[in-house]
């Protein structure tokens, strides 16, 4: 079973980065050889998985709020649910792991820590994820020395096959991510997990 969120990053985030990706296949052609043009779209593809992924994170956050007050009395949960989302850096920041492990700490979570002991496989996503926000920030800031620099670095190629090594990468993490806070939902609720 998986969380409201990740229901969504499965439905409705697909289909918007599918769309993309096929406006991508019908510029490119599906033939082989070089096309032309398609430098600006390959960026737009790094710009909207960070804004899927962005969203995925913040849904996660309110359906662990909402799993985490569930069982407290309708008085407390309105003055609780307001100091669990009250400045929330994943309303206005890029989900990096430090917006992620602030905001989830409030519901007693280590969710970085935990992530990062999973296994080298999880701690090289969070490293590949702060470079894929680095890369798409130059991209919607305009850095084109930034964006170069990536490139020439062989971080980050802007191509298809790139993007989609990203997109395999938040794929990643969403699934790791969803299993963490519910399991800990679980222990700390005392229930059985809420997804």
């Amino acid at each position: 079973m998986a969380s409201p969120a990740k229901s969504v990053w499965d439905t409705e985030s697909s289909e918007r980065l599918g769309e993309l990706e096929r406006v991508h296949t019908v510029v490119r052609g599906r033939g082989p050889g070089r096309r032309w043009y398609t430098d600006q779209l390959n960026r737009s593809l790094f710009v909207a998985l960070v804004a899927q992924f962005q969203i995925y994170c913040r849904n996660l956050h309110s359906d662990a709020v909402a799993a985490y007050l569930s069982p407290v009395s309708a008085p407390q949960h309105e003055v609780l649910q307001r100091l669990l989302v009250q400045d929330l850096q994943l309303n206005r920041r890029n989900p990096r792991r430090g917006v992620l492990g602030r905001d989830f700490r409030r519901l007693g979570l280590d969710l970085i820590g935990i992530m990062n002991a999973q296994s080298t496989r999880v701690r090289g996503d969070l490293e590949r994820l702060d470079l894929l926000i680095d890369f798409r920030n130059a991209i919607v800031h305009g850095n084109e020395l930034a964006i170069q620099s990536h490139i020439a670095a062989g971080l980050v190629a802007t191509n298809l096959k790139s993007y989609k090594q990203f997109k395999k990468t938040t794929d990643r993490l969403v699934n790791t991510m969803d299993s963490i806070v519910s399991t800990y939902l679980a222990d700390e609720l005392r229930t059985s997990p809420p997804w």
